[in-house]
């Protein structure tokens, strides 16, 4: 398992700049997080999840795209134990770079390979997408259809967060 590059960003030590990232690009949205709120004693054994996201009460965990440690029995377990969605998000929060799974607090209720979107609705909302479903990133919303929930795959607020998430990086680089 390799050991990612701890960085500091705003003022927070995270554990990796691909944590970092999906920092900035949260951020970027209008989503504020808490970093590694607490850690839960579950069956399965302890677990620290990466990302609280309180406006819609959902857990965040990032991997590398390639390698690193999925857990999804721990991310159920979690998802059941608190009432609140999982996310594990596998790349950089970057256009095709990376895949959403959700487990959700329903025996048997997941996504698989989805990706973030948004909804085609008056009011800004962030969306997951796979091939036939669509789902509200919030805890408590169902999963739907995509004829139910249309969505911008190319969506001018998520590209801008992806260009705010990279571009601190290049300045990091530059400096």
């Amino acid at each position: 398992m390799s050991q990612g590059i701890q960085t500091i960003y705003s003022g927070e030590c995270f554990k990796s700049r691909l944590e970092v990232r999906w920092a900035i690009f949260l951020k970027a949205l209008g989503l504020e997080y808490e970093y590694e709120k607490q850690a839960y004693g579950l069956l399965s054994g302890w677990y620290l999840p990466d990302f609280w996201i309180p406006r819609l009460r959902v857990w965040l965990e990032v991997k590398p795209y390639s390698g690193g440690d999925i857990d999804t029995l721990r991310y159920r377990e979690l998802a059941l134990s608190t009432g609140c969605p999982h996310l594990c998000v596998r790349g950089r929060p970057e256009p095709n770079r990376y895949s959403v799974s959700v487990q959700l607090p329903k025996r048997g209720s997941s996504i698989r390979k989805a990706s973030f979107a948004e909804s085609e609705t008056k009011a800004r909302k962030l969306i997951l997408v796979d091939e036939h479903h669509s789902w509200e990133v919030r805890k408590g919303a169902p999963i739907c259809s995509l004829a139910t929930q249309p969505a911008l795959h190319d969506s001018t607020w998520l590209n801008e967060a992806s260009k705010f998430a990279v571009s601190y990086f290049e300045e990091q680089n530059r400096n």
